[in-house]
């Protein structure tokens, strides 16, 4: 069964499922002695998160109230790949324009990063760090308190004494270390919110390195200006007015957060990147080899989405190089299910997809029994697999039209396994075809048996494909026939 994934944008930020990468066999051989070889999972990100730089005010990590626009997006990812009760992992990446010097840019860079991931986390001690120990132009200072107050409520010569005396603490007006921690942690519980506007907190656990890291090493990063997400012409940079150059560099001041598969953990001391507050030194060692002309600016202006050279971290680019939140957002995803109704979602499975354009390609199904492929790759995938040593084939299309057209109608019954065809083109080939798939169809639901898609038949059709995201063996079922077999988040009769 094909379903469009959630993808979501606003003003400031975005969120995106990746499309599922192939996985490659693994090839084993006898040792003869005590020798063994490690496997390591691969780093591969199944989503992605971003706040863009109009949540901060310009060269300084302090986080703006509009944030809580971004925060249900992740809420939401957070919420939509957990497994068995289990959150994906994350780590968020903070990133700089090419302006200025790389150390000073890594800096601001990781104290960003460090600002979103104490927000995530309620660690109110970090942004006291972040308030008491300015660095450069990013000085919190007291706007930043008063921005604070303002959003709880409290303005005026009197806005410190009155939230003192709303949090019960001692009232004497001056915005101290405890009055700025109960400040944090409640300007924190109302800009970092879900959906329903509760707030929303991600445990330091979920990280990539577990919170085990004081200084959060595999957590969060900042990678200065080293991956610019577009990177302006020579021209541009010369002759460029300041404050314009500052708009067209807004792309490249930005936050990503990646997220792996549940339980999928690195040692900090195995990571690659450097702690936030760690010089570029670490960075460098992870550099392609040709990462000064990936960095230096040519004759006209580049952009990562469409060129994809202008990072220089090999590291960070592996990640980034199929991500909808560096450029790719116009790629439309589609998540396939893999299911029957005895023995489950077929999860962990290899299955071999050959699309409409002639491409193809070999997958893991997911802990749920879905991978997600791209769109552009045509209307239809044809999917062989093998579960319980039976080998299955079925043609899924990928994005039916309405259900109120014929062959809206048609591919949603295709999907559903109502058609006893190899490959099923996307209009019937008779009226017959169409006529006895729908008979079947209504027969499972309960419905009048005429064989035309009427509105109920329609209605019912919709309710099934495209609104119950539910394992087929637990949806209303009459008690199947002994021929019924249901594969694919699809059912088909084996004759």
């Amino acid at each position: 069964m094909a379903d469009e994934t959630h993808e979501a944008e606003t003003d400031g930020g975005f969120a995106f499922d990746h499309p599922t990468r192939r996985t490659l066999p693994l090839l084993v051989a006898p040792t003869f002695g005590t020798e063994h070889n490690a496997v390591r999972e691969p780093l591969a990100p199944i989503a992605c998160w971003s706040v863009g730089d109009v949540r901060f005010d310009f060269d300084s990590s302090r986080v703006k109230p509009e944030v809580k626009n971004e925060t249900p997006l992740l809420a939401r990812l957070l919420a939509r790949h957990a497994r068995r009760g289990e959150p994906p992992t994350l780590a968020i990446f903070g990133h700089a324009d090419p302006v200025g010097q790389d150390e000073y840019n890594k800096q601001l860079s990781g104290r960003r990063a460090a600002a979103i991931h104490a927000l995530l986390t309620r660690d109110t001690g970090r942004w006291e760090e972040l308030f008491t120990v300015p660095f450069g132009a990013d000085v919190w200072g007291q706007p930043a308190l008063r921005e604070m107050l303002s959003v709880l409520g409290h303005a005026g010569p009197t806005a410190v004494t009155e939230f003192q005396s709303d949090e019960g603490l001692v009232v004497d007006g001056i915005a101290g270390p405890k009055t700025r921690a109960a400040l944090f942690g409640t300007y924190m519980d109302a800009i970092c919110v879900d959906d329903a506007g509760a707030p929303f907190v991600v445990e330091k656990g979920t990280f990539v390195g577990g919170g085990f890291d004081a200084e959060g090493k595999a957590d969060f990063q900042g990678c200065s200006e080293l991956n610019p997400a577009s990177l302006l012409s020579q021209d541009e940079l010369t002759n460029l007015p300041k404050v314009k150059r500052d708009t067209e560099n807004t792309p490249n001041r930005r936050i990503v957060a990646f997220l792996f598969r549940p339980g999928l953990h690195r040692s900090p001391d195995d990571w690659p990147c450097p702690r936030a507050k760690e010089d570029t030194s670490g960075c460098r060692k992870r550099f392609f080899t040709d990462h000064e002309r990936r960095r230096s600016a040519g004759p006209v202006r580049r952009e990562y989405k469409q060129t994809r050279d202008t990072f220089a971290c090999r590291f960070y680019d592996r990640l980034s190089v199929r991500s909808p939140c560096e450029g790719l957002r116009n790629e439309k995803l589609v998540e396939l299910f893999f299911d029957d109704p005895f023995i489950g979602f077929a999860d962990n499975v290899l299955v071999d997809l050959a699309f409409a354009d002639g491409s193809t390609d070999k997958l893991q199904t997911s802990s749920a029994g879905s991978v997600l492929v791209e769109l552009r790759r045509g209307p239809f995938a044809d999917a062989l697999y093998r579960r319980e040593d039976v080998e299955l084939r079925v043609r899924i299309f990928l994005r039916p039209p309405s259900v109120d057209t014929p062959e809206g109608t048609w591919q949603r019954l295709v999907n559903l396994g109502y058609a006893r065809f190899d490959s099923p083109g996307e209009l019937p080939e008779t009226p017959v075809d169409l006529e006895r798939a729908a008979e079947e169809f209504q027969q499972d639901h309960r419905l009048s048996i005429t064989g035309e898609p009427d509105g109920a038949t329609r209605a019912a059709l919709v309710q099934a494909h495209d609104v119950d995201r539910r394992a087929w063996k637990n949806r209303e079922w009459l008690d199947p026939p002994p021929d019924v077999f249901l594969e694919v988040g699809t059912k088909s009769r084996l004759t």
